[in-house]
C-alpha cells in the first residue's frame, strides 16, 4: 500500500506547523499541571498527596490534561507528514522511519487515555471533597479515585515503555536523509539518542530501586523536553520545506 498521494496524509508545510504547535502546547502542562514543577510541587509516585493537589485545582488539572491531549493530537498530525518519504537508497534502516511513526501514533493514543483517565480522577476527587457530610460517599470516591490515578499512571508507564522505540526509530529513518551535518540532521540524531538513553533509564528504573525514582521522574522528564525540541526543529523543516522531508514523487 502507497502512503504517497493519499488523501488522508497532511501538506508538509501543514504538518510542520502542528508539529511545532504541539511543542508549543505540551509547554504549558508540562510546567502548569499541580503537583508538577511549579503548582504546589509534590511526589509523583505519593499518590494520596498528589490527589490532595489536585482536590485543590481541579479546574487547572483539567484544562493541563486537555492541554496535554490536544498536543498529542497535534503530535500525530505533524508526523503523519512523514508517512510519504521512501527509504533512501542504499539505507537499509531508513525504512524503519514509518514503522517509527506508527509506533508512535501508537503510544500517544495510549498517552490520550490516559489523560481521560485523568479527567476522570480529578472528577472523582472534586466528588469526593464536595460530600463531607456524608462519610462513607467520600472515602468510597476518595477510593474510587486512588485506584483510577493508579491506572492512569500504569497507562503513562506503558507509553514511557514505548517512547524509546518509537524516537529511535524516527530518528534513525530521518538521519540518513541529510547529506550533510545541519541543525535538522542534529535533530535526527538527537531523536534517537533520546530514545536509547529513555530505554536505558526505563531499564534502570525497573532493576535498579536503589536509584532514587525522583531522580530517574527527572531525567525521564528531562529527556522529553530535549526530544520535544527536535520535534519542532524537525517541524521547522517540514514548514520551509526542506527537500529532505518532501514525499517522494511515486514512480511513473
Amino acid at each position: 500500500m502507497a502512503f504517497t498521494g493519499s488523501q488522508l496524509l497532511p501538506s508538509t508545510r501543514a504538518a510542520g506547523i502542528s508539529l511545532m504547535a504541539g511543542v508549543v502546547v505540551a509547554f504549558f502542562p508540562s510546567l502548569l499541571t499541580p503537583g508538577g514543577w511549579l503548582i504546589s510541587p509534590v511526589d509523583q509516585t505519593n499518590y494520596a498527596e498528589t490527589l490532595e493537589v489536585l482536590s485543590k485545582y481541579p479546574s487547572l488539572a483539567h484544562v493541563t490534561a486537555m492541554a496535554a491531549a490536544i498536543s498529542m493530537l497535534l503530535y500525530g498530525y505533524g508526523l503523519l507528514g512523514l508517512l510519504g518519504l521512501r527509504a533512501v537508497p542504499g539505507s537499509k534502516l531508513s525504512s524503519l522511519l514509518q514503522y517509527g511513526v506508527i509506533t508512535s501514533l501508537f503510544g500517544w493514543g495510549i498517552f490520550l487515555i490516559a489523560m481521560g483517565k485523568r479527567h476522570m480522577t480529578v472528577h472523582l476527587i472534586q466528588r469526593s471533597m464536595e460530600s463531607a457530610e456524608n462519610p462513607e460517599l467520600q472515602r468510597v470516591l476518595f477510593d474510587a479515585a486512588l485506584n483510577g490515578y493508579a491506572d492512569m499512571a500504569g497507562l503513562i508507564l506503558a507509553f514511557l515503555s514505548i517512547y524509546p522505540f518509537a524516537s529511535m526509530m524516527v530518528g534513525v529513518g530521518l538521519t540518513p536523509r541529510f547529506k550533510s551535518m545541519n541543525v535538522y540532521k542534529i535533530a535526527s540524531i538527537g531523536l534517537f539518542v533520546v530514545g536509547a538513553a529513555g530505554f536505558i533509564n526505563f531499564v534502570a528504573a525497573q532493576h535498579f530501586p536503589a536509584i532514587a525514582l525522583d531522580l530517574l521522574l527527572g531525567v525521564n522528564n528531562s529527556l522529553l523536553s530535549i526530544g520535544a525540541l527536535c520535534l519542532f526543529i524537525v517541524g521547522l523543516g517540514m514548514y520551509r520545506q526542506r527537500r529532505e522531508l518532501l514525499p517522494d514523487e511515486p514512480a511513473a
